[in-house]
């Protein structure tokens, strides 16, 4: 991974731009990591990560919330909640996609 500082990435910005399509660039500013630029690739591959990551605790939720509605345990309906604004959350990130 690569360190630039901001002043240099301004300087330097076709430079930057090609530094980031082989890895992880870090942007410093006044001695501290500010900013990491990094390729479209690696990036659509932390957006799939994400989306699995949030659809499978929106399955955990669901399959929590259908057993404690078959226990007939009062958080059920806090549980299904949590699923459904999960499952919202997941849906307005994803249709733009489509």
């Amino acid at each position: 991974m690569r360190t630039m500082t901001a002043e240099e990435a301004r300087r330097r910005f076709g430079a930057l731009m090609k530094a980031a399509e082989a890895d992880f660039v870090t942007i410093t500013r006044h001695g501290k990591r500010r900013y990491v630029l990094m390729p479209a690739w690696a990036y659509d591959g932390y957006e799939k990560i994400r989306e699995a990551q949030v659809m499978n605790r929106v399955l955990l939720t669901a399959e929590t919330a259908a057993a404690k509605i078959l226990a007939d345990d009062p958080a059920q309906w806090k549980i299904l909640r949590e699923s459904s604004s999960l499952m919202r959350q997941f849906l307005k990130e994803v249709r733009p996609r489509f």
